[in-house]
């Protein structure tokens, strides 16, 4: 068996959880070593130099300044706890005789709680067992009249790993006409050590007790263990004689088997009264923004924008998302915000709500205006949601800045980037090189970055392929020409119609049989875009070709017809 395992380092804010990682370890350290581990020669450090000599008075003068801070009840409990795990830290027996000193002296209950608390954060940080010596001072503190102290000194006694320490508490539990609080104070502690067998068989023989009380309290306990029949005595002791044949290892993986199916559960449930939780409040917010929208539409025209700055501002995130929503609505309607109102909506780049940033970044991009990019890209620069760091992406692509450029370049080439925001680089890139905002050294540097994200992309990223390609196809550089063939293959219409696009613009080395099979593709944007560009690469080879998309029999829709027309025009002049 393996009984002398260190203590995880994890604070047990979630017992099933440290439970969990505890058996892991144990588990882990139960295994078989392999036979290279098992004959491996121990190697004998290499002697080093003489440490220095402890200056015990030092030590001394330091135990006597951490013991005042430890007694001093008007510092706070942290501050009087650090000084006790200090103090626990040196380890010397002089140290340790300051402990047990102030676990035993005096009728003082917080002095007691900080040094229980301090011996079960020193073993937890240390990943060490206190100190023997402390046992039996703890052991003394179960029956302590003060509720508090007796749970503290559980909770340190069930850092010692020694079965002697299983033993006696199993026997503070079993002893029949101690106080119910001490018995209990003792279930407690060794339930905190379920995972071990010599506990669990402990826990069996309290089923013997003639108190009903307690020997529920034991059946508690005991459920954290497993889930026998009914729960009973009986089915547990049947349960236990099955369990004391298993090997330390199969107990072991039994045990991690049923703590990871209870962190599953425990999981769900907390999914679950979170997302009961959450449409709850979507249901208080839609609520609310009916109101405060009721609200609005009563309030006279003249007092409605300070109304609008008024909620802005508000503390509730459903209300200031209310106001971005109603500006919106004006703008619809054909009623730009005034500056004020632009102003606080800038000033909402900042909000704690990611949903209410994301739609003031939204309005703000909608309405154009150049200026508008620098205040988005130092948003940018701190922006931690995707959601919003895409639609600032996005909106850069509208404002026909040219100070976006690099930094939408920057996206694309961070290949730690969620694909949704490099799509929306991509696709603003495109977008203002089809305004011509790019320069030509822009141009220049936008190349290798896009091609090089675009041999990243796998399969599945459609949005970002399709993004990727359009910026080329809008820069319109030879350089993408191996990349706009490529996808002519394609079978996806948006990957055809913006190779095609590139295609048109920086020629095709081979024939235009590929472009004459797509002037009949089911797609009639792809066949539009296939018949144009024969228009523009095409020579009297590719006339019938066209031609036939002009017999409205043939060619239902306006658009390629209509296409093939000008295409005719163009290879026929």
């Amino acid at each position: 068996m393996v009984n002398d395992v260190p203590h995880l380092v994890v604070h047990r804010k979630d017992d099933a959880l440290y439970t969990l990682l505890r058996i892991v370890l144990i588990l882990a350290l139960a295994l078989p070593l392999s036979a290279d581990a098992q004959t491996a020669p121990v190697e004998t450090p290499a002697p080093t130099e003489t440490p220095a000599p402890i200056d015990t008075q030092l030590v001394d003068s330091q135990l006597e300044a951490q013991r005042a801070i430890i007694l001093n009840l008007e510092d706070s409990m942290e501050t009087r706890i650090s000084q006790a795990v200090a103090m626990l830290t040196v380890g010397s027996k002089p140290a340790i005789d300051n402990v047990v000193n102030l676990l035993i002296t005096g009728n003082e209950p917080s002095t007691k709680v900080v040094m229980c608390r301090a011996i079960q954060q020193w073993a937890q940080d240390s990943s060490n067992e206190p100190n023997a010596r402390l046992v039996d001072p703890l052991l003394t503190m179960l029956e302590h009249p003060t509720a508090d102290v007796p749970s503290a000194a559980s909770l340190a006694l069930s850092e010692f790993q020694n079965p002697a320490v299983f033993e006696s508490l199993r026997l503070i539990a079993n002893t029949q006409d101690a106080p119910l609080s001490k018995r209990g104070a003792a279930l407690s502690a060794l339930s905190r050590n379920t995972d071990r067998r010599n506990v669990v068989a402990g826990l069996i023989q309290l089923l013997d007790t003639p108190d009903d009380e307690f020997r529920s309290m034991v059946l508690d306990v005991l459920g954290h263990v497993a889930s026998p029949g009914d729960g009973s005595v009986e089915s547990w002791k049947a349960w236990w004689k099955a369990q004391e044949s298993l090997s330390e290892t199969q107990w072991l993986r039994n045990q991690l088997h049923l703590k990871s199916k209870r962190l599953d559960a425990r999981e769900l449930e907390l999914k679950n009264v979170r997302d009961a939780a959450q449409a709850q409040r979507d249901q208080l917010a839609n609520r609310l923004t009916e109101a405060l929208s009721a609200q609005y539409r009563l309030t006279a025209a003249d007092a409605k924008n300070a109304l609008i700055l008024s909620w802005l501002a508000d503390p509730t995130p459903a209300t200031r998302l209310t106001a971005a929503g109603l500006v919106a609505e004006q703008i619809s309607e054909g009623n730009l915000p005034d500056d004020k109102t632009r102003q606080a909506l800038r000033d909402r780049y900042n909000d704690p709500s990611p949903a209410v940033r994301k739609t003031s970044v939204e309005i703000v991009g909608a309405l154009n205006d150049p200026d508008d990019a620098a205040p988005m890209l130092a948003r940018l620069q701190d922006e931690t949601d995707p959601s919003v760091r895409e639609t600032i992406l996005s909106m850069l692509g509208k404002l026909r800045n040219e100070i976006a450029i690099i930094p939408l370049i920057d996206e694309i080439t961070d290949t730690n980037a969620p694909e949704s925001c490099v799509a929306a680089a991509a696709e603003s890139l495109g977008s203002l090189a089809s305004r011509e905002i790019l320069s030509p050294e822009d141009v220049e540097r936008s190349i290798e970055p896009l091609r090089k994200r675009y041999a990243l992309v796998n399969g599945s990223s459609k949005r970002l392929k399709v993004a990727i390609l359009k910026a080329m196809a809008a820069i319109g550089s030879t350089e993408f020409k191996p990349e706009f063939e490529a996808n002519l293959a394609a079978s996806d219409p948006e990957l055809l119609l913006q190779a095609i696009r590139g295609i048109a613009i920086v020629g095709y080395d081979g024939r235009l049989d590929r472009l004459s099979e797509l002037a009949t593709h089911t797609d009639a944007r792809v066949r539009q875009k296939a018949i144009e560009t024969l228009g523009t690469l095409g020579t009297l080879a590719e006339i019938d070709i066209v031609s036939a998309r002009l017999n409205p029999s043939v060619e239902k829709v306006d658009g390629p017809r209509d296409g093939a027309w000008l295409a005719f025009k163009k290879i026929s002049s």
